[in-house]
Order: C-alpha cells, then sequence, then structure tokens
C-alpha cells in the first residue's frame, strides 16, 4: 500500500465479538479504487485464517479531519 500514488494511512481496528476492519486513506478516490486489488488481494492471501466470508469495501470521502 504504501507504495501506491496518494497513499496516506492504514490503519487497522478490533471492533469486539469478532468484527474487525480497517480504514485505508488516500488523496483521490481514483487512488482507493486502483489500490483495492491489490488489497483484496492481500487480505484474501494473508488473513483468510481470521476472516468469515467476503471482504466487505466501502469508500467515501473525508469530511473532517482532527490533528493533535
Amino acid at each position: 500500500m504504501k507504495a501506491c500514488p496518494g497513499f496516506r494511512g492504514y490503519y487497522i481496528f478490533d471492533a469486539g465479538d469478532g468484527v474487525g476492519g480497517s480504514v485505508t486513506l488516500f488523496d483521490t478516490k481514483e487512488a482507493a479504487t486502483a489500490a483495492n486489488e491489490k488489497a483484496l488481494a492481500w487480505i484474501r492471501a494473508s488473513l483468510s485464517d481470521l476472516i468469515d466470508g467476503e471482504p466487505e469495501i466501502t469508500s467515501g470521502e473525508v469530511l473532517a479531519f482532527v490533528a493533535p
């Protein structure tokens, strides 16, 4: 992911009760869309024993950002 154009950050979280997720940030929607296939391939290859079913991708625009 770090080598993908427009990459800004990748965060993995544990939501409890066996639920987890991740958030990946890119400069543009186009850059994020282009990176999705790479991400899905990595998830399938590396995390298949941890996930049940197919990963779900949701995209949207950042509406607010707060920095320390």
